[in-house]
């Protein structure tokens, strides 16, 4: 780390490992908040585009002959087919299932879950084969899934958490933004987030030398001296790694 004199001044370091050892002894141990875990607004509007099909589906929990009567109940409701990849977690509506490869060949059978006003009855024969090869007819006849909704409500939550990384990264976007904010309000100075090239070109009339034309600058801070660039990053990852990434692709 290249030593400058606003360390000296401002944090009372007098070279570059006491600097170091600043940063370390700062460090928060977590920035999670509520919102974090789950975003329970994403949920319950996945929910509610097909609760009318789950609670249409929750005829078949506890039937004994549920075969005969998901085809009885997907005549009648043709749409409730394309809900299935949905109740499996799965966004895609087409699959290729490997159905053997111990003689020799790859053999695959063909499912498409697509949104249709009518059925064949081949069309109601595969969803019924891919629902209870799946397991899926077990679960509701056994009492074991006793609602449609409720499960699918459990499922949304357990997809939501890929969103947590995003979550993480916005939330530290959002820490840093108050402090950037506090600092220029008192100074006087103007900023902009997630900063392009052009837009402080535009702004601040100041030209910035940019490797990747479609890279965005955290923070771009005019003052009345220099502009000051700042990305910032949340360390999910170990130091090392994030320092290597940071010298791979640094900006300027």
């Amino acid at each position: 780390m290249k030593f400058h004199s606003v360390f000296r001044e401002n944090l009372g370091c007098n070279d570059s490992d006491s600097v170091f050892e600043y940063v370390m002894a700062t460090l928060k141990p977590s920035i999670l908040k509520w919102d974090y875990f789950v975003n329970w607004n994403k949920v319950g509007k996945n929910v509610r585009d097909i609760e009318i099909s789950l609670n249409l589906l929750n005829y078949l929990v506890g039937k004994d002959n549920v075969e005969e009567e998901a085809r009885v109940l997907f005549r009648e409701h043709p749409k409730l087919i394309s809900i299935i990849p949905a109740l499996l977690a799965c966004r895609e509506h087409k699959f290729q299932i490997l159905t053997d490869y111990q003689s020799g060949k790859f053999n695959y059978d063909n499912f498409s879950f697509k949104k249709k006003e009518n059925l064949t009855e081949e069309d109601i024969d595969q969803a019924i084969v891919f629902l209870k090869e799946l397991g899926f007819l077990e679960q509701i006849t056994s009492r074991r899934i006793k609602s449609l909704t409720d499960y699918f409500i459990g499922v949304e939550v357990g997809l939501d958490t890929n969103a947590r990384k995003n979550r993480g990264g916005k939330a530290m976007e959002d820490i840093v933004e108050y402090f950037v904010n506090s600092i220029c309000t008192r100074h006087g100075f103007k900023y902009i987030p997630q900063a392009k090239s052009d837009g402080i070109r535009s702004e601040f009339g100041k030209h910035l030398t940019i490797k990747k034309a479609s890279k965005t600058i955290d923070f771009a801070i005019n003052t009345p001296n220099k502009l000051v660039v700042l990305m910032q990053s949340l360390m999910g990852e170990t130091p090392k790694t994030a320092l290597h990434r940071f010298n791979r692709n640094k900006l300027l």
